[in-house]
């Protein structure tokens, strides 16, 4: 038995992760955190990895393996995920009004820009400008933008849209973040990431 003195979540998948050296696991939960945790730390394990749960992630007391949906997904998003994870919002950090998860999954997929993004938040020595450069970038991917286009650029663009298009007022948390909010929830995320 292992006692956690802050969240639980990082314990229980190297404990698992640990254990996978020489035995099955399965780990038990409800929290997506978990899931995402497995998917990028369970690459090393030779024996098998499943996360079961009763609702939530894998719904209908269901074993997902951790190495079919590792292989499913694809090195290039597994090793991007906590970045993605930790953008979008998990227990430590906001979530993007409007955007899901699955945005991340796709963006990892489908483009470079996102994923160069989520190498640069994996590094453990980057400043603090490569960070919030690296997160104005891939937030500037998951909103739709142009690849040189900044965050503030972006945000103007589309409350112009929205205003010459809308009968309804234009709410601020619909639009992107600005340069700045970015910037420090960046740094929050590459904490979490680490």
């Amino acid at each position: 038995m292992h006692q956690a003195t802050a969240d639980a979540d990082t314990m229980i998948i190297r404990t698992a992760v640990e254990l996978a050296q020489h035995t099955n696991v399965v780990v038990i939960g409800e929290d997506t955190d978990l899931l995402v945790l497995l998917c990028f730390h369970a690459r090393s394990a030779p024996c098998e990895t499943f996360l079961r749960s009763d609702q939530g992630v894998a719904g209908r007391g269901e074993l997902l393996r951790i190495k079919e949906l590792r292989h499913k997904l694809g090195d290039e998003v597994c090793d991007g995920i906590l970045f993605g994870h930790a953008l979008l919002g998990c227990d430590t950090t906001s979530g993007l009004f409007g955007i899901g998860k699955a945005h991340a999954v796709d963006a990892l997929k489908q483009k470079k820009v996102f994923r160069d993004c989520a190498a640069e938040f994996m590094k453990p020595s980057a400043s603090k400008e490569e960070i919030g450069g690296a997160g104005e970038r891939a937030l500037v991917c998951v909103y739709g933008g142009k690849p040189h286009q900044s965050l503030n650029d972006l945000r103007y663009h589309r409350f112009c849209m929205r205003v010459a298009s809308s009968k309804a007022e234009v709410t601020p948390q619909s639009l992107p973040p600005t340069s700045a909010a970015a910037h420090y929830h960046s740094l929050r995320v590459y904490c979490q990431v680490h």
